[in-house]
């Protein structure tokens, strides 16, 4: 008689969010955003119908840090809109040869 049991588990989550910067004409502006980490361990145990270096089956344990939800332990992504006034560089670079960029003063 033989048994076989498998099972996979696959999670997947998207999270979108808007958020505006006020620019005035002459700045530049950026958004920074700092993702939610979790540690997560775990083993991983793997199973060959033949054997691999004399093992059937290995066994990992292993920690690693990854993404985690918005929320995750009450902890939330840092979102954190910034703007600066332009370097004479990058006005010189950015405006003064390009005809599709309209300054509003």
């Amino acid at each position: 008689m033989e048994e076989t049991y498998s099972h996979v588990w696959l999670t997947g989550h998207t999270e979108t969010s808007t958020t505006n910067v006020m620019v005035q004409s002459g700045e530049v502006g950026w958004v920074e955003r700092a993702q939610v980490m979790q540690d997560v361990t775990g083993t991983l145990q793997t199973h060959y119908d033949e054997p691999h270096y004399g093992h059937y089956y290995w066994l990992l344990t292993k920690a690693v840090r990854a993404p985690a939800s918005n929320g995750t332990d009450d902890t939330y992504n840092g979102v954190v809109a910034h703007s600066r006034v332009m370097t004479d560089e990058e006005k010189a670079g950015l405006c003064s040869s390009r005809t599709d960029v309209f300054l509003h003063n």
